[in-house]
């Protein structure tokens, strides 16, 4: 297939609008024209879905043949977690060392793992529209991981930690923000007393940023030795609730922290074996 980009002006546009407005991920016009707008909203489905080898798609905004085999295949087996058998039964368990409450928002997130669309590609299903509020409920859905965070900390701690059920990620950072909770990674000194978000907690939210208001966020459930890299329970990845595996790299923007008080060193380090669903050369 050719690759289309800003600019481009082909009948293939049109397909591809229409296969992004049936997943949720795109509400504009149905012209031949590929505008900025458009791209945007190509970066924001790569971010969370894999191309036919099972990694991550670029994220650069622009359909080539990865992004192309993606739209058509927005379920399937490359898109589930696929976690190591290592994983299964007992080992996906809470990390020792974190606070009760944030252990509640990880069972809680953890309990949801591969709840999924129904039908796929179309961001409902029983299991998913308990996460939306009623407004919300349409055919196809909107894109649902902010949603999720939103009810899965309202069931661990009995309130809105953000202040309502936010379904857009730049209004829940900014939310964040107002109440002292956001950690962007290039303003925050490892100090003594201070977060530093390559060091983020179990229970946290990572938070991804693609332009003003595009953006993926889901929950850290791991966190490597050094630092660098975290399993995730994150909903809309792909068509369900993924634990996966990614790099706190350029694309993660910051994180949320929900608490306070609490030294990043105390808690049990290490991941589980999951799907990459943050290449560090893609993101």
């Amino acid at each position: 297939m050719k690759t289309l980009r800003i600019g481009s002006k082909d009948k293939m546009v049109v397909v591809f609008k229409d296969a992004m407005a049936n997943q949720g991920f795109w509400t504009g016009n149905r012209s031949e024209a590929y505008t900025k707008t458009f791209a945007q909203a190509v970066a924001y489905f790569q971010q969370t879905h894999l191309g036919p080898d099972g990694e991550q798609l670029q994220v650069d905004g622009i359909i080539g043949p990865n992004t192309g085999w993606a739209l058509n295949h927005p379920t399937g087996k490359a898109q589930k977690s696929n976690l190591s058998p290592k994983t299964t039964g007992g080992h996906l368990r809470i990390p020792m060392g974190i606070s009760e409450e944030r252990a509640r928002i990880l069972g809680i997130a953890l309990g949801e793992h591969n709840v999924r669309e129904k039908p796929n590609g179309s961001n409902r299903g029983p299991g998913i529209d308990k996460y939306l509020p009623t407004w919300a409920q349409t055919r196809p859905g909107p894109p649902w991981c902010c949603f999720f965070v939103s009810w899965v900390t309202k069931q661990a701690l009995g309130q809105y930690p953000l202040g309502r059920n936010h379904g857009s990620c730049a209004r829940a950072w900014k939310a964040a923000q107002e109440r002292g909770m956001a950690w962007p990674k290039y303003k925050i000194v490892d100090t003594p007393g201070h977060r530093n978000p390559t060091h983020p907690i179990p229970g946290d939210a990572f938070y991804m940023r693609f332009g003003p208001t595009k953006g993926h966020i889901g929950f850290v459930y791991r966190v490597s030795a050094d630092g660098k890299t975290i399993n995730t329970v994150e909903g809309n990845c792909a068509n369900r609730v993924k634990i996966g595996r990614r790099r706190l790299d350029d694309r993660v923007y910051g994180i949320i922290d929900f608490f306070d008080g609490e030294e990043s060193s105390r808690f049990e380090r290490g991941l589980i074996e999951a799907k990459d669903v943050g290449k560090d050369r893609t993101r």
